[in-house]
């Protein structure tokens, strides 16, 4: 904090308690202090702080035994190293602010899933792939599962192919003739790309999804899925088509 803020760090290490003024105390363009985590936007720029991250990364080098240590200056030079960016966008009506207001904070969540777990090609096509994997591993599985186990693997495998049908579909193409040209390639980042209808490497084109949102999307379809078999009964709304 001292160091992207520009303020001096006060203890008995470093200094007497009885000289501190206010000539020590730094400086932040923003403060955004949340339930769980705050970020200080600091007004110290890197090309100051190139000193002090030369002198960790030596440090880090000294401690390449002490595997806690090395752990930790890690952690403190990624946060020195890191950014914090401002995005600022402008709307006419109150109504499309609300609805930008969503939208970014969808892509900042997704940005942040993204850097935890990293990122697998969009459009439904990650579940396709899948769900090809299942469908051999299904094969070899036969011998030693009973019907019931094998009609489990079975639906698993037809639903994670629902998402790249529908979403073609949705965009008013034929997702057969499209799905059937893209299993014949060897290339697995290969996918179709709505906006354009052009089936191309996913990856390159930036269509893209974190892997924490795809997984927990799978986790949590199961466990609803679940629940419903467990349960043995559902309770619906009931609609009259005579009226």
């Amino acid at each position: 904090i001292a160091q992207i803020t520009g303020a001096r760090v006060v203890n008995s290490l470093w200094s007497d308690p009885k000289n501190v003024n206010l000539e020590i105390l730094g400086k932040a363009k923003k403060v955004i202090s949340g339930r769980k985590e705050t970020v200080i936007v600091g007004t110290t720029k890197k090309s100051q702080m190139k000193g002090y991250i030369t002198m960790l990364q030596t440090m880090m080098r000294a401690k390449d035994e002490n595997i806690f240590e090395k752990k930790w200056l890690e952690t403190r030079l990624a946060r020195l190293s890191g950014g914090v960016a401002v995005v600022r966008v402008g709307y006419l009506t109150e109504t499309e602010q609300a609805e930008k207001k969503l939208r970014i904070d969808d892509a900042i969540r997704a940005s942040q899933c993204a850097l935890q777990e990293g990122i697998v090609i969009g459009g439904g096509m990650v579940f396709w792939r899948v769900a090809g994997d299942i469908e051999k591993k299904i094969e070899s599985l036969r011998p030693i599962l009973d019907e019931s186990e094998l009609t489990g693997w079975k639906i698993l495998r037809d639903t994670l192919r629902i998402p790249a049908r529908l979403i073609m579909e949705n965009a008013g193409h034929e997702p057969a003739g499209i799905l059937s040209d893209i299993s014949k390639s060897k290339n697995k980042n290969l996918g179709f790309n709505v906006s354009n209808g052009k089936i191309e490497d996913l990856l390159k084109s930036g269509i893209i999804d974190p892997v924490k949102v795809s997984r927990l999307a799978l986790a949590n379809a199961v466990s609803a899925a679940s629940l419903l078999l467990l349960a043995r009964v559902s309770v619906v709304e009931w609609v009259d088509e005579d009226k």
